[in-house]
């Protein structure tokens, strides 16, 4: 099991990570999660940046899990792969939108390449992970 300080490290001395020293906290950003830490409370977050919101949201108590049991570098896989999922998802109800909508073809074969590179995107890395 990590504590949310060791992963923080990993995060840090990560070579692929992006590291940010501000005035007020430093963080680190890599597959899409961003872990940044507090200069005055010390205080760590991990947070999601492929959801759609207005600000970076915490990631879920699922993902937490991944990273305490498994560190940074495969927590931080796994996100990218559940926000691979979701834009999977999404493509598939655009698709089917577009058919039942204006059913324009060069629109629908667009989002049937889109979704065909993710797949096989997701479909790598998992299988570089078994």
């Amino acid at each position: 099991m990590y504590t949310i300080k060791e992963i923080f490290d990993q995060a840090i001395s990560d070579k692929d990570s992006i590291v940010y020293y501000a005035d007020n906290h430093v963080s680190a950003h890599n597959y899409g999660v961003k872990v940044l830490m507090d200069y005055k409370t010390k205080k760590i977050e991990l947070l999601d940046t492929t959801r759609e919101t207005f600000y970076y949201s915490s990631i879920t108590d699922a993902q937490a899990e991944v990273f305490q049991s498994s560190g940074w570098n495969v927590g931080a896989e796994s996100v990218k792969l559940d926000s691979m999922i979701r834009r999977i998802d999404k493509i598939e109800k655009l698709i089917k939108a577009e058919v039942n909508g204006s059913n324009n073809p060069r629109r629908i074969n667009l989002l049937i390449r889109s979704k065909e590179e993710l797949v096989l995107e997701h479909r790598r890395i998992t299988e570089l992970n078994k």
